[in-house]
């Protein structure tokens, strides 16, 4: 069996797992995401980033707010999906700091998955509820990925390092990314901080003040034939489990 197909079954065997440790009830109320850079920011076509919405309730009303841009609103009925599309500007590219949170509301229990979409790249996250985030989470162990782990510098973008997102929720918060070489934070409320994940850091462990969102990812990891694509997944809180790296992504580039 070829090296590329062997990544796959594992890392798709091990997303599987890291399924069973998000909460048994993902339906809430409120939500926070953010779109990282998928393939990369310089590339020529644009995001189609959405979130899917799906009711439990009629008379559903759905809020989303995105940053500076237009506030989304609809109504959905029980068992209703829809698909909603921010703003092409709502994805993050390399800024350490950014503000641009996707906040969504609503008046009765809903799911919501995130979908970053750019070219042939896709990635899909089921978000965990604002209620329900932890202020612990466990680091993934770095996947080994011929042409993108072996060879790092963020010169090129399918050998960039591993990230982090860090997202808090409606309260500002401080905390601390730990490993041989911590990194501490402080995140207003509904900010994002991005952290490279290089390999001297050695980082383990993320501990906030208050319940943060977590992604795990990398823009364009090395797939087939000499493409590359979106890796990416929201990290479930800790609870004493280790850590697991996400799904493959289908091809890009």
């Amino acid at each position: 069996m070829c090296p590329v197909l062997l990544l796959v079954l594992l890392i798709a065997a091990l997303n599987s797992e890291s399924s069973a440790n998000l909460p048994q009830d993902n339906s809430g109320r409120n939500f926070i995401a953010a779109f990282p850079e998928n393939i990369a920011y310089y590339h020529p076509d644009l995001p189609q980033n959405k979130v899917q919405i799906t009711a439990l309730h009629d008379n559903t009303v759905i809020t989303i707010k995105q940053h500076t841009y237009d506030v989304i609103t609809d109504t959905l009925m029980a068992g209703q999906s829809k698909e909603f599309t921010p703003n092409v500007g709502m994805e993050i590219w390399k800024q350490k700091i950014s503000n641009l949170v996707l906040y969504i509301t609503s008046t009765n229990n809903i799911t919501v998955h995130a979908i970053s979409l750019r070219d042939n790249s896709m990635q899909t996250a089921l978000l965990i509820p604002a209620d329900k985030l932890s202020n612990e989470y466990l680091i993934p162990q770095i996947p080994t990925i011929k042409g993108t782990t072996d060879q790092v510098t963020v010169e090129v973008t399918e050998r960039n390092p591993f990230r982090l997102i860090i997202i808090s929720g409606n309260k500002a918060t401080t905390g601390n990314v730990e490993g041989a070489q911590g990194v501490p934070f402080k995140l207003e409320a509904l900010q994002i901080m991005q952290i490279f994940l290089n390999k001297e850091l050695e980082l383990k462990a993320v501990k906030a003040d208050q319940p943060v969102a977590v992604f795990f990812f990398h823009p364009c990891a090395i797939q087939f034939n000499c493409t590359c694509g979106l890796l990416h997944n929201m990290l479930p809180p800790a609870k004493g489990r280790d850590a697991q790296v996400p799904r493959s992504p289908r091809p890009g580039r």
